[in-house]
Order: structure tokens, then sequence, then C-alpha cells
């Protein structure tokens, strides 16, 4: 996996913005699990940021800035993996993405056996499933709030005017499942 995160990176470096906004809705630096490169991930945004060109001595200079030199791992990760094509890019940004997120339900689930197992019988069975339960709803709230697609309003938009043209209705408002009542009410 340190291959992988290398190759994002180096990818990035090579590509410059463009590859950057190609994975930057997938990735977050807590998503390396090299603590370099987690540096240089949040240098390269600092310097898009910035309206600055990503090149390797503001990457060198943005650690620094950051508390850390990344000079030896920045060289590390260049030699040590091929850059990534920019579909490739996204491709391993998704999996990074991912294996976080099965890292996070793991412990989340984990948590959620210990609670169930210092339960003594007495709780009620809403306060047993509730114990699993959270473990789903965190993971859903920490991961979700991003789609993995992206759906184009426009085609939802016409899908639902073109359903509507074909499918007039008299009815205003919410109709009820009985045609006579809706009839009758207008």
């Amino acid at each position: 996996l340190v291959y992988e995160e290398n190759s994002i990176l180096h990818g990035i470096i090579n590509g410059g913005k463009e590859a950057l906004l190609d994975c930057v809705d997938l990735l977050d630096e807590r998503y390396f699990d090299q603590l370099k490169n987690k540096i240089i991930y949040s240098a390269i945004k600092e310097i898009f940021n910035d309206g600055d060109e990503i090149t390797i001595p503001k990457i060198v200079s943005k650690s620094k800035d950051l508390g850390i030199d990344c000079v030896d791992g920045l060289l590390d990760t260049i030699h040590s993996a091929e850059a990534a094509s920019k579909e490739d890019i996204r491709t391993l940004a998704k999996k990074l993405q991912k294996r976080i997120i099965i890292k996070e339900a793991v412990n989340l689930h984990k948590k959620s056996i210990d609670k169930l197992l210092q339960m003594s019988a007495q709780e009620s069975v809403a306060d047993i499933f509730a114990a699993s339960e959270s473990a789903i709803f965190e993971l859903i709230t920490k991961f979700c709030s991003r789609e993995d697609e992206i759906t184009e309003l426009k085609s939802v938009v016409r899908d639902y005017v073109n359903n509507a043209a074909e499918n007039p209705s008299d009815n205003v408002g919410i109709p009820t499942p009985w045609n006579k009542f809706n009839e009758s009410i207008g």
C-alpha cells in the first residue's frame, strides 16, 4: 500500500493542479499510512490552496512550514514508485479511501462488541440493538457526507420533467391512494 500512496503522490507532483483536482474530492491526509506521505499531501494541498504551481521545491518549503522536513521522504516517494496516470490516481485514491473506511469500521465494531460484552442482560432490546447500530451510524456520518458517484442534476431534472409531461395529473397537492376520494376533494 505504500507503493500506491507513493504512486498517487508522484502522479500528482508530475501532473500538477490538474492531477490534484482529479482526486482531491476523494483524498484526505488521514488516508495515507506513511507520515511522510501525509505531510507531502498536506503540503501539496496548501500549495494548491495558495494558488501556486505544485513543484518539488515548493513542497519541500511548505513541509518545513508545517514543521517537518520531508526532503528525504519526498525523494523516496518519487524514486520508489512509478507516477500514477491521471485515471490511476483516482482509482488508487478510491482504494485508499475504502481502506480507511474498512479500518474505521473494524475499530467501531470492536467498540460495539466491547459495549455488548459489558451488558448485563438487564438492558432493553432497543439498547442492545443500539450498541450495534451506533457503529454503523457513526461510520455513515464520517464517510458518507460525499457521494461515491456524482449525479448530474440535469439528467435527474430532465427525467422528472419528461415523466410529468407524459403523465399529466389533475390532482393538486398530494393524492391519497383512493382515486374516488381524490376526485371528490379535487
